[in-house]
């Protein structure tokens, strides 16, 4: 949107997606509801679902899975929530879980890792890497 647009959305009570820069032309997209934040990966037409967060989320970094310069898969720390009657995305946090998701041509990396795993960093490039291997 240009910014006259965003002005024109605002003043009729829409909510301004965030985009953040990524990798290889994409970008991260954070559309928000009246109580949750959805987070995905957009290049073009192309739109890879990430999950959906409070609209105060913690998460603020993306981990992007390069080779040979050239990006393949992203990790994020996604939260699990209590929930509450006004939303699924409201109350306490209940755990978490590293997603691993691939991008195009390489859409068979899709994981999550529990963030009690020990290592659950380290397992979530793992598992990634695996997925990169097996495409070639």
């Amino acid at each position: 949107m240009t910014k006259k647009e965003e002005k024109e959305a605002e003043a009729q009570g829409s909510d301004i997606p965030t985009r953040c820069k990524g990798y290889g032309g994409y970008d991260v997209y954070i559309y928000y509801s009246a109580c949750s934040s959805i987070f995905s990966l957009e290049k073009g037409e192309e739109r890879i679902q990430l999950g959906n967060q409070a609209v105060g989320w913690k998460q603020k970094t993306v981990e992007w899975r390069l080779a040979n310069g050239k990006p393949f898969a992203i990790i994020m720390r996604l939260y699990d929530y209590a929930g509450n009657d006004q939303c699924a995305t409201g109350g306490k946090i209940t755990g978490e879980s590293l997603i691993v998701k691939g991008l195009k041509g390489f859409e068979q990396i899709d994981e999550t890792v529990k963030a009690t795993t020990a290592n659950a960093n380290l397992k979530a490039r793992e598992l990634a890497d695996k997925g990169y291997a097996k495409s070639k």
